[in-house]
């Protein structure tokens, strides 16, 4: 098949650096990275035999450390606790999906008074008969008769779902907006490509732009999703004055990275 125009070898070689990135990445999860002064980023990861865990942002404020994304698994929502040295003020869950929202509960425990912002779409998904309500329902009916290893990775999101309340947060964002959480300044879009009510974050301080499962590698997560917004999302996150892009999995990208890899 021919695309009308002739390849760059500078964008393959672009291209090989970038899927190297992508499997250090993997292999360095949970291992914070200082991606600016005050900019932390806890990676995620996927592990053979258990669910994914998105990835995490810490950024510092007049106030302490806001944490964009909690993790699914206490290791990792653990790691980033300790990379903000014990001190969490805030949240921010760019959705719903337990990857980026589990944590919440157990942070909670731990930091007193932290505050929760993520859009109504967490708790739709979590209210009677929403999306989580209705996975937490099939897990109890599923979990009997799972084999063992199964169950396992079963009952973490089992858990999760038995303290949905602590999952929730305690300021939601309806429309794009300028925030100012745990004393930074930030730029908050809510689009609905993904959940129905993603937030991306952008940091203009660092020019930083956490982008949830807006953006995640190598594949577009398409569980939850509606292409045709996600496309217009997209060009919305390209039109933001970002140097480097989080995903919500895979390694951190340069503008070039991320025009590459999604054909903007």
């Amino acid at each position: 098949m021919t695309t009308g125009r002739e390849a760059d070898p500078r964008e393959h070689l672009g291209m090989r650096r970038f899927v190297l990135a992508l499997s250090l990445f993997c292999a360095a999860a949970q291992a914070q990275q200082a991606l600016a002064p005050d900019v932390l980023l806890v990676p995620g990861g996927f592990e053979a035999g258990r669910q994914p865990d998105g990835n995490s942002l810490l950024l510092k404020g007049s106030e302490g450390w806001l944490l964009i994304d909690s993790g699914r698994h206490r290791a990792h929502t653990e790691a980033a606790l300790k990379a903000a040295g014990g001190q969490v003020r805030a949240v921010l869950n760019t959705h719903w999906h337990l990857d980026h929202l589990g944590g919440n509960a157990w942070l909670r425990a731990q930091q007193p008074g932290l505050e929760v912002w993520a859009s109504p779409a967490v708790a739709q998904a979590l209210a009677a008969d929403g999306w989580l309500d209705r996975y937490r329902r099939q897990l109890a009916e599923a979990l009997p008769t799972a084999p063992p290893e199964q169950a396992a990775v079963m009952r973490v999101d089992q858990d999760l779902l038995g303290q949905a309340a602590a999952l929730k947060p305690d300021h939601e964002v309806k429309t794009a907006a300028a925030l100012t959480v745990a004393g930074r300044p930030l730029q908050v879009g809510v689009e609905t490509a993904v959940s129905g009510g993603d937030l991306w974050v952008l940091d203009k301080a660092s020019g930083t732009l956490a982008a949830g499962d807006l953006v995640t590698l190598p594949v577009p997560f398409m569980d939850t999703a509606c292409p045709p917004a996600w496309r217009e999302a997209l060009a919305r996150l390209s039109a933001q004055p970002f140097q480097r892009l989080v995903p919500g999995h895979g390694p951190v990208m340069s503008r070039a990275d991320f025009e590459r890899a999604w054909r903007l």
